[in-house]
């Protein structure tokens, strides 16, 4: 077994920002290293609203990275992130961060549970 079933990223936040081609933004990059295909529903908890769903199906032996600014993730609001799929995957958070003085990249594995 590769992975774990529920995946958790308390530190949610897509910040403003163009520079040339790159916009800032979220992704959250899944790995199915099994032999079933993984179907996720993945939860945005917001300290104001109500949470908002997505769910995705991701092949198996194969990869994910999915922008969460396409998915209507508000920018400038802080989120958490609750992933829960039928197979075990690998979850990791990417933030690009890019402004007018600055290239910021922050990456980190989330908390697991089976």
């Amino acid at each position: 077994m590769n992975g774990a079933r529920k995946w958790f990223f308390p530190d949610g936040y897509i910040p403003n920002g163009k520079r040339g081609y790159l916009v800032s933004h979220e992704s959250l990059c899944i790995m199915n290293t099994g032999d079933e295909t993984a179907k996720i529903r993945i939860t945005f908890l917001f300290e104001d609203s109500k949470p908002v769903v997505h769910e995705v199906e991701i092949s198996p032996m194969k990869s994910l990275h999915l922008r969460l600014d396409k998915l209507g993730i508000p920018k400038c609001k802080p989120y958490s992130i609750m992933a829960e799929s039928n197979v075990p995957v690998v979850m990791q958070l990417s933030r690009l961060d890019v402004g007018k003085n600055h290239y910021t990249l922050m990456t980190t594995i989330g908390y697991w549970e089976e």
